[in-house]
This record gives C-alpha cells, sequence and structure tokens, in this order.
C-alpha cells in the first residue's frame, strides 16, 4: 500500500511538471525570439553597410555564416588594397575583427574616426567601447559607450546589450 502511493505521488508529481513545462513552453512560442530577432537586425545592418561599400559578397557571407577570423583576413587584405575605403567598410572589417576578438584591431580601426555618429546607427561607439574595455581603458571605454547611446536607435540590438 505505502509503495502504491509513492508511485502514484509520483506520477503526480510528474504530470504537474509536464503540465508547467507545457505551458511556458507554449507561452514561449507565442513571444518573438529576442536571440531571433537581434541575429535579423545584425544581418539587415550588415546587408546595408555590404551594399552601401560594395563588398565582395564572399565577406559578408563569411560574417553571415558565422566566420568573422575568415572575414577579417579577407576586409584586412581589401583595405590594404583600398586605402581610400568608405566608413561603412572600415565599420565592416569592425565587425569582422570583433567577432573573433581581433579588440586592438577594432581599435585601430575606428578611434578618432569622425564618422561613427553617422554610420552603422552608431556601432561602430559601441564596438570602439567594447575594443576599450578589453584594453582595460575604462573611463574612454564608459565614453564610448556613451556615444553610442547617445546616437543608436532605441531598437538596435547592440543597445540592449550595452
Amino acid at each position: 500500500m505505502l509503495m502504491l502511493k509513492r508511485v502514484l505521488y509520483g506520477l503526480l508529481l510528474l504530470a504537474v511538471v509536464l503540465t508547467v513545462v507545457g505551458v511556458r513552453s507554449a507561452q514561449q512560442s507565442r513571444e518573438p525570439d529576442p536571440v531571433r530577432t537581434e541575429q535579423a537586425a545584425r544581418e539587415e545592418g550588415l546587408e546595408a553597410l555590404a551594399a552601401v561599400a560594395e563588398f565582395d559578397p564572399d565577406i559578408v557571407a563569411l560574417l553571415r555564416d558565422g566566420r568573422p577570423w575568415h572575414a577579417a583576413r579577407r576586409m584586412r587584405d581589401y583595405l590594404r588594397r583600398h586605402p581610400d575605403t568608405p566608413p561603412e567598410g572600415v565599420l565592416l572589417a569592425a565587425r569582422a575583427e570583433a567577432g573573433w576578438g581581433g579588440w586592438e584591431r577594432v581599435h585601430t580601426l575606428l578611434d578618432g574616426k569622425p564618422w561613427l555618429d553617422r554610420t552603422g546607427r552608431g556601432e561602430g561607439w559601441f564596438l570602439l567601447g567594447r575594443a576599450r574595455e578589453a584594453e582595460k581603458q575604462w573611463a574612454p571605454a564608459a565614453d564610448a559607450y556613451a556615444r553610442y547611446l547617445a546616437v543608436a536607435p532605441r531598437q538596435a540590438p547592440e543597445r540592449r546589450t550595452a
């Protein structure tokens, strides 16, 4: 009899847990996935940068496929061959460098650029802030993040992580 009660209580507990899990997953399926939304926004920004800068589509494909180091190497070659690259191209290169953690290179690409407010919804400020943070330059990093928040649209994906 005691064994039967334990089995019934166990089954009851299992039913409750499955019900809670089912309800939560149903609620989550109705809400937009913030990771997918952010990813779509990033890809949209990536496409916009690439379209304006007229880059080799392979570079954009490498970034989209999660291969930032390869994209960064290709962008380095591109920047060497085209020293007059427009700001969108430099920002694309910085994004590729940031994707694999090349923060020193991000800093070199973006520091002191007058177009950071006007290009890529201010994303350059965000990347520069992150690069300065990696270099333990706390006050300059905070300044760059503040500039980013001042110029980025409220719905920008990076803004939620700053």
